[in-house]
């Protein structure tokens, strides 16, 4: 069953009355009813918030009705003679025409012609005398020289690009050797009976484990052997190892051809 909605006419639309469910306006009722009670039971001051807030927005905002004085300008009737004097004085200098436009004409410079001007070529030995004067440095200093490196007495060059430093367990001169000799028997009698002096602390001194260890002859085989070692083959092999695919197709071509009969040209009949 329907009903027409209250305080609203019906709308004749095609001679149709328009009509609303009773359902709907029911469940409209009871929404309201249920806003009212969550409205009452609020503070004074939300529910003077929400009343103040809930208004729809207004654009259009009353302007006042008080009219302004209208100036000068917009006064009905003649101006007095200072208003003309200002207006005169104000269209002489924004109402007059612009000036003709006249193109800039260019001037000609002249440090330009300067350098376009041809310049007689400089001679060869201004040329060099300036090259010499731009050359030579504004502060002179010697020239470097460098100090004479101090001869040690025993100074091994254990590093190829380091310099040799001073060895402080040999502290005596070195010997002087002459710088030729007429036989290798007579180098061999100097170096042979060549000495060193020694020190006097050496007589004290104690040389540890290592250091006699070290001090013994190299011996090859090692003197304790740990396990025996194998007689190396007359026809050495070396170990075998995984092929690639490229070395193993080179191998396979390599095998088909050494399989292949050996042809030779029967030479008697050519040379017998």
């Amino acid at each position: 069953m329907t009903r027409i909605v209250e305080g609203q006419k019906p709308v004749n639309k095609d001679k149709v009355q328009v009509t609303v469910n009773t359902t709907q306006l029911e469940d409209n009722d009871e929404m309201v009813r249920c806003w009212h009670r969550q409205f009452s039971n609020l503070a004074e001051h939300l529910q003077q918030w929400i009343e103040k807030n809930s208004q729809p927005k207004r654009y259009n905002f009353p302007r006042p009705c008080i009219r302004r004085e209208p100036c000068r300008w917009a006064k009905r009737g003649p101006m007095a003679r200072k208003d003309w004097v200002r207006f005169y004085n104000w269209a002489a200098k924004n109402a007059t025409p612009k000036p003709p436009y006249q193109p800039k004409i260019r001037t000609k410079d002249k440090e330009k012609e300067k350098k376009t001007e041809p310049k007689e070529p400089i001679p060869l030995e201004e040329l060099m005398e300036h090259a010499e004067k731009l050359a030579s440095p504004r502060m002179r200093r010697q020239k470097y020289e460098y100090p004479i490196p101090p001869d040690y007495p025993y100074a091994p060059q254990i590093h190829p690009k380091k310099p040799a430093k001073k060895d402080r367990g040999r502290p005596f001169k070195t010997p002087e050797v002459p710088p030729d000799f007429q036989h290798i028997e007579l180098e061999i009698d100097f170096w042979s009976q060549l000495r060193f002096p020694t020190r006097s602390s050496t007589a004290l001194y104690n040389p540890t484990e290592n250091i006699l260890k070290l001090a013994q002859p190299k011996v090859i085989p090692p003197l304790k052997q740990h396990c025996p070692i194998p007689e190396k083959p007359v026809e050495y092999v070396a170990p075998r190892r995984r092929m690639t695919y490229r070395q193993w197709r080179e191998h396979k071509r390599r095998l088909e051809y050494l399989a292949k009969p050996i042809y030779r040209p029967v030479t008697d009949y050519y040379y017998f």
